[in-house]
């Protein structure tokens, strides 16, 4: 979670993530793997680099409000919640 702004971000769900570890859903590569992205991550935020980075970016996430809809979700909206 990354507040606006950047002024600080947090991990979440590692309760649940500590819980899969103990039951062994998540193996030990996938683990290194996990720390790995975080790292990664964490590193790019910091750095404001990819879409955090000050010209566009995050400021240009949005889409523009007369964009169509996606195919899918246009299906989605006409046949109602699966």
């Amino acid at each position: 979670m990354i507040a606006p702004g950047l002024s600080r971000w947090d991990r979440k769900d590692q309760d649940e993530y500590a819980q899969g570890r103990r039951l062994g859903v998540v193996s030990p590569s996938g683990h290194r793997a996990v720390g790995a992205g975080r790292e990664e991550a964490v590193a790019v935020i910091g750095s404001r680099g990819g879409p955090f980075a000050a010209q566009g970016g995050r400021r240009n996430r949005h889409p523009v409000p007369d964009m169509p809809a996606p195919l899918i979700a246009a299906r989605r909206r006409t046949r109602g919640p699966a």
